[in-house]
């Protein structure tokens, strides 16, 4: 099969986003159904991977443009090179910035790639305090995700110095959170 990847930058109604969670990430995809004069494609967006385009994404080994997005669920979405692990939760992204950051040509600028491929888009950044929440967010998804493998520490047993990396991770992690907790909660000091 002949799976040409093209790369456009196009904004209007035609764009459907969604944020979309996985096993391991969260990811933006951007939809571009097309318009009669310039070809559907996708664009996905994630922290780990930055940005990939593709026009014929697959889910499962079939077009992404013929499976509705509430049947994502369990499936890995392919667009470009990148493979993610199977989808948990899909939603309509609402967010007008993260909406305008994929397809709003404008809003994007072109950047040589640092390993000497071809130009991709890069986002605005999302200003502060905004850009913090976003982080807490992604962290609390990752840490999920690592939560959920039930045998993590028995999997690391064999490998000590990976647990002690993990104990450290986590110790560093309650400590935030604990501190940031402190931060969110009305102040219960006596007074």
């Amino acid at each position: 099969m002949n799976r040409n990847t093209i790369f456009l930058s196009t904004s209007g109604p035609a764009w459907t986003v969604y944020r979309v969670q996985t096993e391991a990430s969260v990811y933006h995809v951007a939809l571009f159904k097309g318009d009669g004069r310039r070809r559907r494609c996708v664009a996905l967006r994630g922290d780990t991977v930055g940005e990939a385009q593709d026009s014929d994404p697959r889910i499962d080994d079939v077009s992404l443009f013929d499976v509705p997005a509430t049947e994502w669920v369990g499936k890995s979405l392919e667009v470009g090179r990148v493979t993610t692990s199977p989808v948990r939760v899909v939603e309509v992204e609402r967010d007008v910035a993260i909406v305008r950051a994929l397809t709003d040509p404008p809003r994007r600028t072109r950047v040589g790639d640092e390993k000497g491929g071809s130009p991709r888009a890069q986002p605005e950044p999302i200003p502060y305090p905004k850009s913090a929440v976003v982080l807490v967010e992604a962290a609390a998804h990752r840490l999920s995700a690592a939560y959920e493998q039930r045998t993590l520490v028995e999997d690391l047993a064999g490998e000590p110095e990976l647990l002690d990396r993990l104990r450290v991770a986590l110790a560093d992690c309650y400590v935030r959170v604990q501190a940031m907790g402190r931060r969110l909660a009305p102040d219960a000091s006596p007074k």
